[in-house]
Formats: structure tokens, C-alpha cells, sequence
């Protein structure tokens, strides 16, 4: 599993949100952030949440990885929130 305290760039969190999705884990959320000289900086508009909406692992998954496509751009790091129990 990975550490929910640690940030990863697009590729690494799309290959961690697949493999939770093989091993069952439902996402709960996704979040982005920017990486800037001083430290890193959360974006309204980089979260999804997913914990209050009804699918299983692979449906949540998908919608993550789609979500991380969409939105992601240069200096960006993601956190992921997996209900690994």
C-alpha cells in the first residue's frame, strides 16, 4: 500500500490508483497540489471526493485516473485517500 502521506506525480498516482483498484481498495478522494519555491500549495479546484458517492474499487478508480488526466498540468504532486482499512 502506499503511504496516504506521501505526494506523487501524475504517472506514479495513476500506477497507485490502479493498483488499489486491482487489490479491491476503494479511492476515496484525490488531491493536487502545486509545488512552488517556497512548498507546495492545495488548489480548490484540484480535490475529488469520492467517499460519499456510491461505486465500488474499479468505478472509483476510474474516476480518479480520469480526474488526475484532466487536471494535471506541470509541478503538481498527488495525494491519494484510499480506504485501506
Amino acid at each position: 500500500m502506499i503511504d496516504p502521506a506521501v505526494r506523487l506525480p501524475a504517472s506514479e498516482a495513476i500506477g497507485a490508483i490502479r493498483r488499489y483498484a486491482q487489490e479491491g481498495v476503494r479511492i476515496l478522494g484525490v488531491e493536487g497540489f502545486e509545488v512552488v519555491p517556497d512548498g507546495i500549495v492545495a488548489h480548490i479546484d484540484l480535490i475529488l471526493d469520492l467517499s460519499v458517492i456510491e461505486m465500488n474499487a474499479v468505478e472509483a478508480a476510474s474516476e480518479a485516473e480520469d480526474f488526475v488526466r484532466a487536471t494535471d498540468r506541470p509541478n503538481l504532486i498527488w495525494e491519494i485517500c484510499a480506504d485501506v482499512q
